[in-house]
C-alpha cells in the first residue's frame, strides 16, 4: 500500500480517522497483486495470504481488514 496501492492507504487512513478507528499495520504483509500470485499459481494464491493470515495470528488478533479488492478476493478464496 506504501508503493501501488497509496490510494487505497490514503483513502482508508481518511475513513478510519472519520470513524475513529485505530488500525494495526502487519509487519511482513505480502501482497498478492504486484506478483499476481493468482495468475502464477493456484497453490501460490492460497499460501500468500495464508502465511499473512499466521502472522496475524501469531500478533493475537483474529480480525483482519484490508483496504483492496484484490486481497479481499484472495483471503476468501485462501
Amino acid at each position: 500500500m506504501h508503493a501501488s496501492g497509496h490510494d487505497y492507504l490514503e483513502s482508508f487512513i481518511a475513513i478510519s480517522k472519520y470513524f475513529d478507528i485505530e488500525f494495526e499495520e502487519v509487519r511482513g504483509w505480502t501482497c498478492c497483486a504486484p506478483v499476481a500470485a493468482h495468475g502464477v499459481s493456484h497453490l501460490l494464491s492460497i499460501a500468500v495470504p495464508a502465511v499473512n493470515l499466521s502472522i496475524v495470528e501469531k500478533m493475537n488478533y483474529n480480525t483482519v481488514v484490508v483496504p483492496c479488492a484484490a486481497c479481499f478476493s484472495r483471503f476468501k478464496v485462501a
